[in-house]
């Protein structure tokens, strides 16, 4: 974040802590995903605030219990979009400020116990952690709704409103216009984090838009459906690069972070972007049985849009390449589609997806001539650059040996 101006870590300043407090928070944040600045009681560095570029401000500063933030400090931070948390080496006590809504709350963070840090309950640890992550994703997420109401003012001064409605479109398709405008800009964002996530979102919704069309929705609900699809990730942006761009597997912080991108995602939308956009971006991780995230819904409490995209998405992630991972036939994934269409009570892998979407998915995908031909073209592609992978990897482990 600091030099490429995009978020690679959360950013958190410690102000005015006792060494004890210092070393707990310390070992509290790990250096893959926060950096952590100890600016000590330097005031100055709170007036240096506005000549920062607004994603190399903090994220969240946290300050003895005892400490006071004068005007000067308090309008520095709001200014900045940064949070607020003041600590003592038993408790953190998070406060409610004037960029973020949330509710005042006191949770135990960790207790020296020898020369390790422990807490006598290992799910308060983690609920701190959560509250504190939390905040630092809020900031970030005021931070990139700064810059996209500079792109945003834009995109709007492009669009002659009255010539559109001279033209007699509506209200509604001024707004689909804006949106669909606003999704390349955040698209253009979460490429420089990821060209895989802007990638796969693109991908997501040619499939979405297939699948759809196949289902005999209409013209306005197939652009829905297509900007959902486009903005399904979007909430990517928040999190630090280390997660999105990790080639191994999440640890279950990274996990319950990861998860926290359809939140984020219709978060960073303007408040008069349609609910239905909004209800397919928040709900595409949702599975029929209830076991998704993050409302758990079951059935027809995800919407339909919601429904289309999950199957897009999974059948992307299974058919296309992420650094050296091995690739499922298009034969495989569609199978593994239809294995969770119903419950390892019934003899499937889970009751994920709709049994009749899944079924018109799959015929709409293997009588397209274009879409067979372009995933067996990535996936002879894909099995080439996996086996060179293998043999770099076993060659060195011999050598190792």
């Amino acid at each position: 974040m600091n030099n490429t101006n995009h978020n690679n870590k959360y950013i958190v300043w410690l102000y005015n802590l006792t060494s004890r407090e210092y070393v707990v928070l310390k070992t509290y944040f790990t250096e893959e995903h926060f950096e952590v600045i100890d600016i000590q009681n330097d005031y100055t560095k709170f007036l240096e605030l506005e000549k920062k570029e607004i994603l190399n401000k903090p994220d969240l500063l946290i300050c003895d219990e005892n400490t006071e933030l004068d005007n000067n400090i308090r309008n520095a931070l709001y200014h900045s979009k940064c949070g607020l948390a003041k600590v003592t080496t038993k408790k953190l006590q998070v406060y409610t400020g004037n960029t973020f809504e949330l509710t005042n709350d006191n949770i135990t963070i960790l207790e020296k116990k020898g020369e390790r840090f422990v807490s006598k309950n290992t799910t308060v640890v983690a609920e701190s952690l959560n509250k504190i992550t939390h905040l630092c994703q809020l900031s970030n997420i005021a931070k990139l709704h700064e810059m996209i109401g500079h792109r945003s003012n834009k995109i709007l001064h492009s669009i002659d409103i009255d010539k559109e409605y001279s033209q007699g479109k509506t209200f509604s398709d001024v707004s689909k216009e804006y949106l669909f405008k606003l999704a390349k800009v955040l698209n253009s964002y979460i490429t420089f984090k990821d060209h895989y996530t802007a990638g796969h979102c693109q991908r997501v919704a040619m499939y979405a838009e297939a699948l759809g069309m196949a289902y005999g929705l209409n013209n306005t609900e197939i652009e829905d459906l297509i900007l959902a699809a486009n903005l399904h990730d979007i909430g990517k942006i928040a999190l630090p690069d280390a997660i999105i761009t990790k080639t191994s597997g999440l640890t279950d912080f990274e996990f319950n972070l990861m998860k926290k991108h359809v939140e984020l995602g219709t978060a960073l939308l303007p408040n008069n972007a349609y609910n239905k956009i909004k209800d397919s971006i928040r709900g595409h991780h949702e599975k029929l049985d209830g076991s998704g995230y993050p409302d758990g819904l079951k059935e027809d409490e995800i919407s339909l849009g919601a429904q289309i995209i999950a199957i897009a998405d999974s059948f992307d992630a299974m058919t296309s390449q992420r650094t050296y991972n091995h690739v499922k036939s298009v034969s495989d994934a569609l199978n593994d589609l239809l294995d969770h269409t119903k419950s390892k009570e019934d003899g499937g892998l889970g009751y994920f997806y709709n049994p009749e979407l899944v079924k018109l998915f799959i015929k709409t995908i293997k009588n397209s001539k274009t879409i067979m031909n372009e995933l067996n073209k990535q996936k002879a592609i894909a099995d080439v650059t996996y086996e060179n992978m293998q043999k770099i990897i076993n060659k060195g482990a011999k050598e190792y040996a």
